[in-house]
């Protein structure tokens, strides 16, 4: 059998659920790496995903976050219920879910968005089963439907990509400014390939595109990343011009020029 498989694209009926589940005992048996999720393209029809999308899924994440951290008692009730469930083993299929607290997004912090939806995507089939219980009814309303986690799981996909962009940049502990452009770059890259494999989000991640290209056309006219780079034995002028185009790499080559001698030229004269 091959070592990787593709995407399977299927609709949202609780059937094909079993049979992913299924699928991936399976391929994860015999040592191919395969994710019910992560392998899976959810089909919806253009029409749905469009009403889905305009129904602001990421806001009815954001309301459901808010109901189940409404207090701290519930808070303690939900944390409660994961643990219980983890050691009655009501989660099988779910080794990932552990006594973690839903995250709230801030308007100021975009990522946090992404947390927020990843938290809660990674919990969801606890928060189900909390939310079922009858003292708890009144939280019913907040439950996403299979084809809005379906659209969130998409938008998740893409808010991944610059998530881990901004961690690459933010991880490290020596200086960053080189790794900004080849990082935006791989974004870049990464998204474009989403806007095929998501034809629904196709426009959304287009804006994405353009707002970071712009901002790496700006940054290339400027000294201080290109001269970043090319110290940078990740990098160095090589890359520049593997990447940018060949008027931004002369220029980026003649600014490595001007400061090496102006960095030598104190020493050339004394030596005079």
């Amino acid at each position: 059998m091959r070592n990787k498989i593709g995407q399977i694209t299927m609709d949202n009926a609780s059937s094909n659920d079993t049979m992913m589940v299924e699928l991936e005992t399976i391929l994860v048996q015999e040592g191919i790496p395969f994710h019910r999720d992560g392998n899976r393209i959810r089909y919806l029809r253009l029409r749905t995903y469009a009403d889905i999308l305009a129904g602001n899924p990421v806001q009815k994440v954001r309301d459901l976050v808010s109901a189940l951290r409404s207090s701290g008692q519930r808070r303690h009730d939900f944390e409660q219920f994961i643990s219980e469930g983890i050691a009655s083993q009501s989660w099988p299929d779910h080794p990932h879910i552990q006594p973690l607290q839903l995250l709230r997004d801030c308007e100021t912090r975009w990522s946090s968005t992404f947390l927020m939806m990843d938290r809660t995507l990674l919990l969801y089939p606890a928060i189900e089963d909390f939310v079922k219980h009858p003292s708890r009814a009144d939280l019913s309303k907040y439950l996403l439907m299979a084809n809005d986690r379906a659209v969130l799981a998409d938008i998740y996909q893409v808010l991944e990509v610059a998530h881990q962009a901004q961690q690459l940049v933010s991880s490290e502990r020596t200086p960053t400014l080189a790794l900004v452009l080849p990082a935006y770059e791989l974004l870049v890259d990464s998204w474009k390939q989403l806007r095929i494999q998501l034809p629904p989000l196709a426009h959304l991640i287009t804006l994405g595109v353009e707002k970071i290209e712009e901002y790496m056309m700006k940054s290339r006219m400027s000294r201080m990343y290109s001269l970043a780079m090319i110290v940078n034995p990740m990098f160095k002028l090589s890359w520049i011009q593997q990447h940018w185009s060949d008027q931004e790499a002369k220029a980026a080559r003649s600014w490595a020029l001007e400061a090496v001698c102006l960095l030598y030229a104190p020493l050339v004269n004394r030596m005079i």
